[in-house]
């Protein structure tokens, strides 16, 4: 299946029929992954010793107790950064998933974190569960070079042309940079892709902007 075709989409343009198109959903996703930052620096801070050979799995919970999986393989940088890279997911389920499609996600989820933490560029990974049973993903990376290399996956595109479709109903992808200022840490989304799998073809588009979350003050604090 190709993901080449992308529609483009204006600044605030919201497409009727497809409702998860609107901007406001970027300012709630931000305002997620800015505080799955401030989760992943929790335990950079508190829990782990500041320089670790291997990567690290913690599961924690939030206070409602939905889960959080972070995943940290350079604690240190992270600790000293001051500009990262970040790939948010956002992933809305089809409503009712069949056993065998469950168990398959985990499979290729599992292997997936496997090879991630392989790559170079690599710094964190957190997986959330929301309120409304969907998870939302937040990768860092040292640099926009980082998301690119990830691209070459061929594990990582089997999964998002074979399995994906079967299993969400519709997903935003954001590419960001996260500024780590002393004040106020600072989410800039620059691009949204789009995909709706409710047909047999798949729909996308693409939103490109500078959308910082300074606008949103206490985002990241």
């Amino acid at each position: 299946m190709a993901f080449d075709n992308f529609i483009r989409l204006g600044p605030m343009e919201i497409v009727p029929d497809r409702p998860f198109t609107d901007p406001q959903h970027s300012q709630t996703d931000l305002a997620t992954l800015g505080y799955m930052f401030t989760r992943l620096i929790e335990v950079v801070h508190t829990k782990l010793p500041f320089a670790a050979e291997h990567h690290q799995i913690i599961h924690t919970n939030e206070a409602d107790g939905r889960q959080h999986r972070i995943i940290i393989k350079d604690n240190q940088v992270l600790s000293t950064a001051r500009e990262l890279a970040v790939v948010g997911f956002c992933g809305q389920r089809r409503p009712e998933l069949h056993s065998r499609l469950l168990q398959e996600m985990e499979t290729v989820d599992f292997e997936l974190v496997t090879e991630m933490v392989t790559q170079p560029y690599l710094l964190s990974y957190s997986s959330m569960k929301l309120a409304d049973g969907n998870w939302t993903n937040l990768v860092l990376m040292r640099s926009m070079e980082g998301i690119a290399h990830w691209r070459t996956s061929q594990r990582h595109a089997a999964a998002a042309s074979d399995l994906s479709p079967q299993y969400y109903r519709s997903i935003r992808l954001h590419n960001a940079v996260l500024t780590v200022e002393p004040c106020a840490p600072r989410l800039t989304l620059l691009r949204t892709k789009y995909y709706d799998f409710r047909d047999a073809q798949p729909w996308m588009a693409i939103r490109e902007l500078s959308l910082s979350s300074d606008s949103q003050p206490g985002l990241l604090g």
